[in-house]
């Protein structure tokens, strides 16, 4: 089975990066009832680290652990 590239991650958590900050986008433009208060920062940063977390743990997996 072929080790798949760099170019398949970047292609795939750019355009799901992209659906991702316009839902984002569209739950905060809507002011959503989760999104208000004290918390709604730490949300935002849980969803965004979230993301970035499975990204960089998905880049990992494709790129390292093959070649382990």
């Amino acid at each position: 089975m072929p080790v798949p590239t760099i170019w398949s991650w970047v292609y795939q958590y750019s355009v799901g990066g992209a659906i991702f900050l316009f839902g984002l986008y569209l739950a905060l433009r809507s002011d959503s009832p989760d999104m208000k208060g004290k918390y709604r920062v730490g949300i935002i940063l849980m969803l965004i680290g979230g993301f970035l977390f499975y990204a960089l743990l998905h880049l990992a997996f494709q790129t390292v652990m093959p070649r382990l």
